[in-house]
């Protein structure tokens, strides 16, 4: 991350989301672009497991959108370093702090679309994904985080009222996506949008139209790692405890998320212990 131009982009994420903010504000526009990015996450989802090969050229990682992938240590592992392995310039950090957000918006639309039925069966899955780290220390961090986030949702429930509630939880969505989108522009391209197994500077890639239809399709995945079985327990730990100095058993440590990072930097997703299984079919510099 190139402390000199760390200012800048923080500024800029700032004015960023002001201004994605300020055209939901003004537009109709938050509930339609919510439908549309609800229904291209389902195609997103079914894509990722369906065409894999096809959508590494897209998105690198397809399969961070599996199940399996989302579950236990070793899925765990693998979303924290390659989560940590993106996400390194200022202005891709700073637009990616609001997944609390998204998640308490999703309790919003989980309890007006489903009632109890819907928050009941978020609650439960998520208890199990929780367990399921076998990490009883972050299980219970996590937890008391997300009893916070369900906190906020209700909050928001009751001061804005229904209809405000499930507007604002639908613009939350669509802002949060769009703006985490925005904040990978100043990144390395990935293994497999690079049309390589490295992350290659845009340079060296050059500008081409695939790189604009995986912007697009990134906002769709933005949106899609929103949901609260994503990604907002792996940023938790890769930003808030490591600046606690957790410690951690059976997930990666630290030390060891670091070391993965740099080696993928330098060899491909193929060079680190947690996502080596990703570069089997990625395409080979």
């Amino acid at each position: 991350m190139s402390q000199s131009n760390a200012p800048f982009e923080a500024l800029l994420a700032v004015v960023t989301l002001a201004g994605l903010a300020a055209a939901a504000w003004l537009t109709d526009l938050a509930e339609p672009a919510f439908v549309v990015l609800a229904a291209a996450g389902a195609l997103l989802y079914l894509a990722c497991y369906l065409v894999p090969a096809p959508m590494r050229r897209i998105i690198s990682v397809p399969e961070a959108f599996h199940i399996a992938e989302n579950w236990g240590p070793r899925g765990f592992d693998m979303q924290a370093v390659s989560y940590a392995s993106y996400h390194t310039t200022t202005l891709a950090a700073v637009t990616h702090v609001g997944f609390a957000l998204d998640a308490a918006a999703w309790l919003v639309l989980a309890w007006h679309f489903l009632g109890w039925f819907g928050v009941a069966a978020v609650a439960l899955v998520k208890v199990a994904q929780l367990l399921s780290y076998q990490e009883p220390r972050l299980a219970m961090v996590l937890g008391i985080q997300w009893v916070v986030v369900a906190t906020v949702a209700a909050g928001g429930w009751a001061v804005l009222g229904v209809e405000t509630a499930v507007l604002a939880a639908m613009a939350t969505a669509v802002i949060m996506a769009i703006w985490r989108t925005i904040g990978h522009v100043t990144e390395p391209v990935p293994p497999g949008v690079s049309g390589t197994s490295l992350f290659l500077a845009l340079e060296d890639v050059g500008i081409q139209p695939s790189l604009g239809l995986s912007f697009i399709v990134g906002i769709v995945a933005e949106f899609s790692s929103g949901i609260p079985f994503r990604l907002l327990d792996v940023w938790t730990y890769d930003v808030l405890l490591r600046r606690l100095d957790f410690r951690a058993d059976s997930v990666v440590a630290y030390d060891e998320l670091d070391r993965q990072r740099q080696a993928i930097f330098t060899s491909g997703w193929g060079a680190a212990p947690a996502t080596a299984h990703l570069a089997q079919t990625q395409p080979v510099s």
